[in-house]
């Protein structure tokens, strides 16, 4: 796991897929629009803080690979306990 944008969105469309759910549902479950979910999948966008935060909260099982995403620079950091 080595934290980069491409890896993140690797294991945010593999979760998509487990849970089977098209893209525009995925997006809602991550609190961004599906328009969001999609430049950062096409790598256009990079996810905020605030959906890092999401996804941390809401997917607790993906922590680590955010962490690994954070870990290298990639924004902000988040506060513990979050």
């Amino acid at each position: 796991m080595q934290g980069t944008m491409v890896d993140l969105i690797d294991v945010l469309e593999e979760e998509r897929r487990r849970r089977k759910l098209d893209s525009n549902a995925f997006s809602k479950l991550l609190g961004i629009s599906y328009c969001d979910y999609s430049r950062m999948k096409n790598r256009r966008r990079r996810p905020s803080l605030n959906t890092l935060i999401h996804i941390r909260r809401y997917l607790p099982h993906l922590k680590r690979h955010v962490d690994a995403y954070m870990a290298q620079g990639n924004g902000d950091t988040i506060q513990k306990g979050e």
